[in-house]
């Protein structure tokens, strides 16, 4: 505008700027596609759509280099699996490319109890049944697994369950690709290591409230030390976006003694829709709570940050993740259990040795 020009002008100058970066970050993400690098593959099962997530592991850190999300109908779920996963696995055996499945909060029931002690022999069906507190359910329909561990001062058994008639469905489908998931755990657990990838250097304290937000709901997460104690997915009211962030924290802490956890709250981490602090008091929000607060930028209630929150978590072991598939999954060969990739980096090095002596 200085120089006399129209804005008309400018518009194109600025889309070819933008136009540029993004065009080598695509360069850059099918080339990490096309290494020998590990990867990883995240499957989100919303009730409306099937999303997909390959994230690949570099001495940088993990980097998603695809993702996609088709919605689907219960009669199509083959098909539409099928369809989502075979550019990500084409010409790639199954042992090298890991697949996660991540279950959405309205299909799983999950429930944190405080036990006698962490080596309690008490099995999972005993103590679901024990949680519900009812004998109209029946436990034999249903998959279970159980986390023990200690976060606060008192052990804890988390327990999750689904149905098993949903789960089994979802596993056949999956056996229909080729693909024998090495992971089935609810949408919470991978949006909470999702953001413990990110927020990693951060310290917030011992017990956190994690506030995942949505364009109509949020997720809220208890965590004592980055084991997730108790979630609940409310709405989040429009134009009274505040007091549902501390309606949805002050539930929480209300049952939180019934959970084993008596510290107090340290910290409570808001995510996602960075355009709420803006309009929102955060000062009051701060003043009630009596706890700091923090705004992060992602992840969100997205389906997307929870397939890549899954395929993060196969790239190590995790002691305290959740696994309802491990009692539907038959055991693995010695030829898949057999680390071909180490063998091959050894003998590579021995040749490389043996050339230069």
């Amino acid at each position: 505008e200085k120089g006399g020009g129209h804005p008309e002008a400018v518009e194109p100058m600025i889309h070819h700027h933008n136009a540029r970066p993004r065009a080598n970050r695509t360069a850059m993400k099918s080339l990490l596609a096309k290494t020998g690098l590990p990867k990883a593959i995240g499957v989100y099962f919303d009730d409306r759509a099937i999303t997909v997530s390959q994230v690949v592991s570099t001495p940088f850190g993990p980097i998603e280099t695809a993702q996609r999300s088709e919605p689907v109908r219960p009669d199509e779920l083959p098909a539409v699996l099928r369809r989502v996963l075979k550019p990500l696995i084409a010409g790639s055996r199954i042992h090298q490319m890991p697949v996660a499945v991540g279950l959405p909060t309205c299909r799983t029931y999950f429930v944190t109890r405080p036990i006698q002690s962490p080596a309690s022999d008490a099995s999972p069906e005993i103590l679901l049944r024990e949680a519900l507190r009812s004998t109209s359910v029946s436990v034999n329909e249903m998959i279970v697994d159980v986390v023990k561990a200690q976060p606060d001062k008192r052990p804890v058994a988390g327990i999750v369950a689904c149905q098993s008639d949903y789960l089994n469905n979802l596993l056949k489908a999956l056996e229909g690709c080729g693909v024998r998931p090495r992971r089935a755990e609810p949408a919470p657990c991978a949006l909470l290591r999702a953001a413990s990838k990110r927020h990693r250097a951060r310290h917030h304290g011992k017990v956190v409230v994690r506030l995942v937000l949505g364009e109509s709901n949020v997720l809220a997460i208890l965590v004592v030390n980055d084991l997730p104690v108790l979630w609940r997915n409310v709405d989040l009211r429009q134009g009274d976006e505040a007091a549902s962030l501390l309606s949805a924290t002050r539930s929480l802490m209300a049952v939180s003694k019934d959970c084993g956890v008596q510290s107090p709250l340290d910290a409570v981490l808001i995510l996602g829709r960075t355009d709420l602090p803006r309009l929102l008091d955060t000062v009051w929000i701060d003043d009630r709570l009596g706890v700091p607060v923090q705004w992060f930028r992602d992840p969100a209630l997205e389906s997307g940050q929870v397939a890549f929150g899954l395929a993060l978590g196969c790239f190590g072991e995790e002691d305290r993740a959740f696994d309802l598939s491990h009692s539907l999954k038959r055991r693995p060969s010695l030829w898949e259990l057999f680390p071909w990739r180490q063998v091959a980096v050894q003998v590579a090095i021995i040749h490389c040795l043996a050339f230069v002596l």
